[in-house]
């Protein structure tokens, strides 16, 4: 195997280290080059370095080839790397030619294999000896090859993904908590047995709560949410994202504690709840942000989507308890659902003992010996997990440090969200697509399913709750293949078709008098059509939107704790707002609320199409660069940025000292051998298709 590139290192200053920093990134390349010609020729693999050397640029960067993934230059595992197209990097008399998958080779060697045709087994044979000296392996995961761009791991079974993925799992379990603080409550507010014990006798000669303790039951949750969304960002810079996290953990118990105190004061149980609702707002915050600190870059987005996920099947968990206790003639029949909450808490607060602190932010800490030590255990299933070590250690070192010289430069804190500009585009950015998500008033069904079932005139309303909850877990399914090939302004556009249509056709039925059981049925199945398209795209993709938005930086925490603080406020205001304006008594809308979150649907999608840029396969530090140079939302998707471009032109100039020094073509030659490979691999294909259907 020999070598055919070299990373880069980016025009942009952003990118820039000082040269003790360049001297530290050039020996950990180095030292990955090693490390993966490992059983190699030892003399062959220095006379390769010796030779790509002069291409690169005298500022030596990890930055991989222009046809990784570009976000491997993030803060996530090198070898983890996805596919990336630029429009602008069509074509050059040094580039390459367009991808040939690796396992799509693979592949096609097993299919000679099976058919025995010597012919083409032969030619694929001589092929493969003229690929070897293009190969070079990053992690084990991925191959760079100078004839195109890598096949990233996307594979969530692989053992490469299997540490980080286990990470992320126990991280996201405080999901569950919030999903299943919706649902279960929203069952106890329909359970006779609390509404004697926390209600009074109305005229009907039933007893029941006000549409007053209703709204404000079902809304101080969000209420404390807000202000633990506020508190995550000096907790977390203080105290990491583990620290926030136990933090979290210690507010949900306390305020379960103090709703199961209680046996008749509303305003106890009010209070409880806020507690509660502090310590989801802590976790709120900090679960995307430490997803994507950890995730490996290709399954980035599928595992920040996990969110939602867990969050739809803590819904599911609380419906079914809901339904399990409702029939109980005691006052353990709402005192179970609430109690469950501290089995969660302690599962989660267990389960962060065995993650290890964001590597990110034990480096902007200066705990660098910690920062090692997280990445060693992240990356342990890596092929070569040292060597991708070293590559994510010197990224982050080099993202500090210009970090410190921007804030020598300019004045920090949390003004600068408001006055600069790059950093007030983050804010608006993440806080316009995490408000979206709420305008369209999916909270109004998170909150209150059970009880709109119920006074709609829906039969079973328990039953078809958890329908609706299963179908959030489906929708969640669906959206991991499709945000992995489309990304995520198409699925936020295109699910807020149907999300928009149900709304209004369950308003329109609102207006019916005396509506009819299939009516009533039609309207159940609007919010089944609305949760279901809801959960493909806007409900896991406006966190993994806000988290990537968020950037890198010292304002991270900040952004993405203002964003999630808007997020609770307009949760606040659908949860406090819908009893007054559904029930009889008061506006009386009913199902034709539809109008108005239908409206809030098409704004959220005026908002995505204008100002939403599309951030799949791109860094941290890609994104904040092409925030930088303002680049329109509607361009991000093929914008190349100066990382990409240098990393282009330095992979070319090594790929041909490479070749040069082998007696290869190089230049146009190159191109058009290459293309004569081409022509030969798609003649080779065909004469296979041939023989098996021969076969």
């Amino acid at each position: 195997m020999r070598l055919n590139s070299l990373g880069s290192s980016s025009s942009h200053s952003r990118f820039r280290t000082a040269d003790a920093d360049s001297s530290s990134s050039g020996v950990a390349a180095v030292f990955l080059l090693r490390q993966q010609q490992q059983g190699d020729d030892e003399e062959s693999l220095d006379r390769d370095v010796q030779n790509a050397g002069p291409a690169l640029s005298p500022t030596l960067s990890l930055s991989p080839s222009p046809h990784l993934n570009p976000a491997c230059h993030s803060s996530l595992p090198l070898s983890q790397t996805a596919r990336h197209t630029n429009a602008s990097s069509s074509s050059s008399s040094s580039s390459s030619r367009s991808p040939t998958p690796y396992h799509a080779v693979s592949t096609q060697k097993s299919v000679d294999r099976k058919h025995d045709n010597d012919d083409v087994h032969e030619d694929e044979e001589s092929e493969s000896e003229d690929d070897e000296e293009v190969n070079l392996i990053m992690g084990g995961a991925a191959v760079i090859s100078s004839k195109g761009p890598v096949v990233g791991d996307t594979n969530l079974l692989s053992r490469a993904n299997s540490r980080p993925i286990l990470f992320c799992a126990v991280a996201v379990i405080g999901a569950v908590l919030y999903g299943y603080d919706g649902t279960y409550f929203a069952g106890i507010l329909a359970m006779e047995r609390f509404l004697s014990d926390f209600g009074s006798l109305q005229p009907n000669g039933k007893f029941d709560v006000t549409s007053g303790q209703r709204s404000l039951l079902a809304s101080i949750v969000q209420a404390g949410e807000v202000v633990g969304s506020l508190a995550a960002a000096p907790i977390g810079d203080f105290a990491g994202r583990r620290g926030v996290y136990f933090g979290a953990c210690a507010q949900v118990a306390i305020g379960a504690i103090i709703q199961l105190v209680t046996t008749s004061s509303i305003g106890v149980l009010t209070g409880g709840r806020f507690v509660l609702g502090v310590g989801i707002g802590l976790i709120s915050n900090s679960t995307p942000l430490y997803l994507s600190e950890i995730a490996p870059t290709p399954i980035r987005g599928v595992i920040v989507s996990c969110w939602q996920l867990f969050l739809a099947l803590g819904q599911v968990i609380g419906a079914c308890v809901a339904q399990g206790t409702k029939g109980i003639d005691s006052s353990a029949s709402y005192r179970i659902p609430i109690t469950i909450n501290l089995g969660i808490v302690a599962f989660i607060a267990l389960g962060i003992f065995l993650v290890p602190e964001s590597p990110r932010w034990l480096v902007s800490k200066d705990r660098d010996v910690e920062a090692k030590r997280a990445l060693q255990r992240i990356n342990k299933t890596q092929i070569n997990p040292q060597a991708v070590v070293e590559a994510e250690y010197a990224t982050f070192v080099a993202s500090r440090n210009n970090e410190r010289e921007l804030a020598q430069s300019q004045k920090g804190g949390w003004s600068e969200l408001i006055k600069h500009p790059v950093e007030r585009r983050k804010f608006l950015l993440v806080l316009g697509i995490l408000a979206c998500q709420q305008i369209g008033g999916v909270q109004f069904i998170f909150s209150y399913t059970t009880t709109f079932f119920r006074d709609v005139g829906v039969t079973n309303e328990f039953l078809v709750t958890i329908v609706v909850d299963v179908l959030e877990v489906a929708g969640v399914l669906v959206s991991f293949p499709l945000v992995a090939r489309y990304g995520r302004r198409p699925l936020l556009l295109l699910t807020s078709i149907p999300m928009f249509l149900a709304l209004f056709l369950m308003a329109a039925l609102g207006t019916i008098n005396g509506r009819t059981e299939l009516q009533n049925r039609v309207i159940a199945a609007c919010i089944c059509i609305y949760v279901f398209f809801f959960n493909c795209a806007w409900g896991p993709l406006a966190w993994v939107a806000a988290s990537e938005l968020a950037g890198s930086g010292r304002n991270r925490q900040k952004v993405m704790s203002l964003g999630t603080g808007c997020f609770w406020v307009i949760a606040f205001l659908v949860t406090f707002t819908l009893p007054y304006l559904f029930d009889k008594d008061k506006a009386g809308l009913g199902p034709q609320i539809g109008w108005i979150y239908g409206c809030g649907t098409l704004i959220a999608m005026v908002f995505v199409y204008f100002f939403l840029p599309e951030t799949f396969g791109r860094s941290l530090e890609s994104i904040n660069e092409m925030l930088d140079a303002k680049v329109p939302a509607r361009k991000w998707a093929t914008y190349s940025t100066d990382i990409e471009t240098q990393a282009k032109q330095n992979h070319a100039d090594a790929d041909a000292h490479v070749r040069e020094e082998r007696g290869l073509p190089t230049g146009d030659d190159a191109s058009e051998e290459e293309d004569s490979k081409k022509d030969a691999g798609s003649d080779k294909i065909d004469r296979v298709q041939l023989a098996t259907e021969t076969a």
